[in-house]
C-alpha cells in the first residue's frame, strides 16, 4: 500500500506458475482490491489493452513477460513487482494507500477471455461467486491434508485457478509446481500427485504415445485391448451402465479370457506409474474428452488398487457427462469418497459448475429487446458472473448467462 493503492484498485497478475504467483493473488484480492490474471500467452499489443482496459494501477510480473510489455503501459502503473522475489521494478507513486476486509459481493477478480472469437473481454466475478464454486466442486472431490496436486496449468486461467489453486488451499492439500509442460512426464514421476487437474490435450498426448508404443507389436496390443474391455466393463457395472457389446473383445483375441488382476498388473498398473502411481483423482476440463480417451483410462483407473490410506482413481471430466440426463457418480467398494461426471462450462465467459443440484432456471424474467442472449434461458445463481466490463467502462445491463 506505499504506492498509493486502496480496496478496490485493480492489480494485474501477469507470471508464469510459481509459489509467488498464489501468494501476490491472496495478498491482492485479501486487501479488498480485484486482481486482474493475464494470460500468459497474450500477444505484446493485447496485454498492453488488457492492462489499460482494466485501469489496473499495480502489476505483479514475471521476468520474462515484463519484456513484452511497453514503456507506456509501465509508466502509467503506480508501481511494477517482480514476482519471482517480490521487489519493486519500478514505482511511480509513493504515498500511503489503504486496505479493506472484502465483503461477498464484492469484485474479486477480473478474467479476460482468450480472444479467440472476438476481442478479450473482462468478466468479473465476486468472492461469492469464486467460494461458491469451490463449495460446488468440493459436493464431489474431497481432497484432504494428505493430497498432493502438481500444477501445471496457467494459474490465471480460471480452471486452474479453481481445481489447483482455490480447492487444494480450501482443503488444506499441498500444491507442486511443474517446471515446464515438456518437464512434466518427469516432474509426474517425482512429485507423485494424488489429485491430476488437467486438459483433454495431455490425456490423448499419454494415449498417442501408448499406441505408438504398442501398436508394432499385435500381442502388446491385444494385451492393451483386453485389459481396457475388462477395466471399462467393471466399471460399468459398479456405475449401473449398460454392458458394453461382446464384440468390443474381438480386438483383444484370447487375451480377453485373462482374469482381470493379471491385466492390472500387466497394463493399468505400469499405465498408472506413468502419473507417479498415486493418482486417485483425475480431473478433465477446459474442452471435451472424447470417449475413447476417456475409456481408455477408465478401463485402467477406475478399478485399480488404490494405495494404503488412499482411494481408487477415477476420471472426473468437467466438461461432458456420460449421461445426458444426469451426472455419473463413480464410487469404489474401498472408499466412500464420491467421484464424478459432472458438466461445466469450464471457460471464464461463464464460470458456472453444474452439479447435481442444478440451478433454478427462470424464463419468466424480463429480456432487454438488444440483450445479445435473447431468446435463451436465464440462469439466476450465486456462481454467475457479474458482468463484463465493456469498451465504454460500463457494467453490461445482463448479468445473466443464456445457455
Amino acid at each position: 500500500t506505499g504506492a498509493g493503492l486502496r480496496a478496490g484498485d485493480k492489480v494485474a497478475l501477469l507470471s508464469s506458475n510459481m509459489p509467488n504467483w498464489g501468494i501476490s493473488y491472496f495478498a491482492v484480492t485479501s486487501a479488498g482490491m480485484v486482481a486482474v490474471p493475464i494470460l500468459p500467452d497474450f500477444s505484446d499489443e493485447e496485454l498492453d489493452m488488457i492492462i489499460e482496459h482494466s485501469e489496473a494501477r499495480a502489476l505483479l510480473v514475471s521476468d520474462k513477460l515484463f519484456t513484452k510489455l511497453s514503456k507506456e503501459t509501465i509508466g502509467r502503473l503506480n508501481v511494477v513487482v517482480r514476482t519471482k522475489n517480490l521487489g519493486v521494478i519500478a514505482q511511480q507513486v509513493h504515498a500511503q494507500g489503504s486496505t479493506a476486509v472484502p465483503k461477498p459481493d464484492d469484485l474479486a477478480v477480473i478474467i479476460y477471455t482468450s480472444g479467440t472469437t472476438s476481442k478479450p473481454k473482462g468478466v468479473m466475478l465476486t468472492h461469492r461467486n469464486v467460494v461458491s464454486d469451490v463449495k460446488a466442486v468440493l459436493q464431489r472431490i474431497v481432497p484432504t491434508v494428505d493430497d498432493v496436486f502438481l500444477s501445471f496449468l496457467p494459474l490465471s486461467h480460471t480452471f486452474e485457478r479453481t481445481g489447483g489453486y482455490y480447492l487444494p488451499i480450501a482443503a488444506g492439500s499441498c500444491v507442486a509446481y511443474a517446471r515446464s509442460v515438456p518437464l512434466l512426464a518427469e516432474d509426474l514421476k517425482t512429485v507423485r500427485p494424488t489429485v491430476l487437474v488437467s486438459v483433454p490435450r495431455i490425456y490423448e498426448r499419454v494415449h498417442a504415445k501408448l499406441l505408438e508404443k504398442l501398436s508394432p507389436t499385435p500381442w502388446k496390443m491385444q494385451l492393451y485391448e483386453a485389459a481396457q474391455n475388462k477395466g471399462w466393463a467393471r466399471f460399468c457395472v459398479a456405475q449401473g451402465l449398460p454392458a458394453p457389446q461382446a464384440d468390443d473383445n474381438k480386438a483383444a483375441g484370447w487375451m480377453a479370457a485373462l482374469p482381470w488382476p493379471l491385466l492390472q498388473a500387466l497394463v493399468a498398473k505400469p499405465l498408472l506409474a506413468q502419473f507417479g502411481g498415486r493418482v486417485r483423482v483425475a480431473v478433465s476440463g477446459g474442452a471435451p474428452l472424447s470417449p475413447t480417451i476417456a475409456r481408455c483410462f477408465l478401463g485402467r483407473w477406475a478399478t485399480c488398487r488404490p494405495p494404503p490410506g488412499g482411494h481408487c482413481a477415477a476420471l472426473v471430466n468437467r466438461r461432458r457427462a456420460l449421461s445426458r440426463d444426469q451426472p455419473v457418480t463413480a464410487t469404489t467398494s474401498s472408499s466412500s469418497l464420491p467421484l464424478s461426471f459432472f458438466a461445466t462450462f469450464a471457460y471464464a465467459l461463464a464460470y458456472f459448475a453444474v452439479t447435481s443440484n442444478r440451478a433454478p432456471i427462470d424464463n419468466s424474467l424480463p429480456m432487454p429487446r438488444d440483450s445479445p442472449f435473447r431468446g435463451h434461458s436465464y440462469v439466476r445463481h450465486q456462481r454467475r458472473f457479474a458482468g463484463t466490463l465493456d469498451e465504454s467502462r460500463r457494467v453490461r445491463d445482463t448479468a445473466d448467462v443464456g445457455l
